[in-house]
């Protein structure tokens, strides 16, 4: 199951990054990028396939039928993002529904399979998936953040690229309402929509915007907010052990490693 679920991701990873043609994954060329969208396509639903096949080796009906709701739910987010690129004017539930389809989701699977197979009972399990969600939406907004504060050779793919895609996330969001009715940072935005995402006419409005949320107070409200997430899953890990318990601190060094990774 653990296998399946690292399958499952690194196949959403390959076609998350043919849908944004992006060039860079971990700091290496993405499958996309070496050997065109149709191989990247068809790589991915090779790996989707493998992923369900090894789950469906654990016999495990309850297991199967997260799986295929986690590979829902990971499709239904993607195509959330890219339905509304540019559209700076979308709710904030909007954004924390995408961030629990397409990253939440996994992690949450991550941890409530693992639970389920070790015959865990179901108090213990209804904790484990509320860690797995508040940890993953730790993860994704510290994936937000460095995508205005990470280093390109850290985080292994362009700084910017979310604005570049025209996805709103959690520091634009907050930017945004910070300088509601001021117009302020809203020209640099608009000049990506106008854009249309090309040429060195994006990358001055890019790097424009990236700017602008930096010197805001939107990164460090974006911190808050991840720190919110990581003691909500600090609670519910609460709920299932302690120090005393190796599996505890594992998952315990897990969200530390999240809250304060730079990659």
């Amino acid at each position: 199951m653990a296998v399946a679920v690292e399958l499952l991701h690194t196949a959403s990873l390959v076609h998350d990054d043919t849908v944004d043609k992006a060039p860079l994954r971990r700091g290496r060329e993405t499958i996309n990028g070496v050997w065109g969208a149709d191989v990247a396509l068809l790589l991915g639903d090779y790996l989707f396939a493998s992923a369900a096949e090894m789950v469906c080796s654990t016999g495990n009906v309850e297991v199967i039928r997260l799986f295929s709701r986690t590979l829902r739910d990971l499709a239904d987010g993607e195509l959330r993002e890219i339905h509304r690129p540019f559209d700076w004017a979308q709710s904030e539930d909007r954004y924390w529904q995408r961030v629990e389809k397409k990253t939440s989701s996994l992690f949450a699977t991550s941890a409530v399979s693992g639970a389920i197979l070790g015959n865990a009972p179901p108090t213990a399990v209804a904790a484990i998936r509320a860690f797995g969600l508040a940890l993953g939406t730790a993860f994704q907004v510290i994936d937000d953040i460095l995508d205005f504060e990470g280093d390109e050779t850290e985080v292994g793919k362009p700084v910017g690229n979310d604005l570049r895609q025209g996805v709103l996330t959690l520091p634009t969001m907050l930017y945004l309402r910070e300088h509601a009715g001021e117009g302020r940072g809203v020209d640099a935005l608009e000049r990506l929509r106008s854009s249309g995402a090309q040429g060195e006419e994006d990358d001055s409005a890019v790097a424009a915007a990236v700017a602008e949320i930096r010197a805001s107070g939107a990164i460090r409200d974006s911190y808050e907010v991840a720190a919110d997430y990581a003691t909500r899953a600090r609670v519910a890990l609460d709920r299932i052990g302690d120090g005393s318990n190796p599996v505890w601190r594992s998952l315990s060094e897990i969200l530390d490693f999240v809250v304060a990774r730079d990659r």
